[in-house]
């Protein structure tokens, strides 16, 4: 392309020129991602284990470790807080790609990003989860859903809180929208980071309102917190 002799395209992580195959992250960085084996037991592993008995759950899976220094985590960074969406839908692109072949996408019927409030949602200029979620549907053609449930009341960031005080801001902090559009199906619910669970857990409980729905999480992180 004549506007990648002129305007190359750098990765993300190293600023190396990127190949004409290459989008967001080169190869060699890609490599570097600290992948979790949830993939190989999606229901039974440490992110399913955090959410049992929590929340009516089917299978877990986080694609990465997420910590200080790691090549997720400067992702991460750039994705929530440097105006830059595209690693977003990388990311799910990136997941759907590493994951189909493992069977944590087999009978989802709709992928449901967890919403942010929309004071957040404006003040980052989107809901980082939602293109998560954008590009698992690019790869998957599952179909994603972002009117089912809302973030309905506004909280401060749970980085800095405890445990208790983590579920403790997020109670309530959803309203299910559409009961109607998730009865009897299986949802697959994406984040970007588990932490506590207390976010995701408190969002799947709302969606469990509907009658004899599903629910299967997955992110793109996991904090060594678990």
């Amino acid at each position: 392309m004549w506007l990648d002799t002129f305007f190359p395209r750098r990765c993300k992580l190293c600023g190396c020129r990127l190949a004409e195959d290459e989008k967001i992250v080169c190869l060699s960085c890609a490599r570097k991602l600290p992948l979790t084996d949830d993939c190989l037991s999606p229901y039974d592993n440490i992110t399913a284990r955090l959410l049992w008995g929590r929340m009516p759950i089917e299978r877990a899976t986080a694609l990465t470790y997420y910590h200080p220094g790691a090549y997720s985590s400067l992702l991460m960074y750039k994705l929530k807080y440097g105006n830059e969406p595209d690693i977003g839908v990388w990311f799910g692109e990136y997941m759907a790609n590493s994951l189909m072949p493992y069977g944590v996408f087999d009978d989802i019927d709709m992928v449901i990003p967890l919403p942010i409030h929309k004071r957040r949602e404006r003040e980052r200029g989107y809901n980082q989860s939602q293109e998560i979620a954008r590009g698992i549907g690019d790869i998957s053609s599952i179909k994603v859903q972002n009117n089912i449930v809302e973030r309905s009341r506004y909280t401060v960031s749970q980085t800095k809180l405890t445990h208790t005080d983590r579920t403790k801001n997020v109670k309530g902090a959803f309203t299910l929208l559409r009961p109607d559009a998730i009865r009897g199906k299986h949802v697959l619910l994406v984040d970007d980071i588990i932490t506590t669970g207390a976010t995701i857990a408190a969002c799947a409980n709302e969606l469990a309102k509907a009658e004899d729905v599903k629910i299967s999480i997955m992110t793109v992180g996991r904090t060594h917190y678990i």
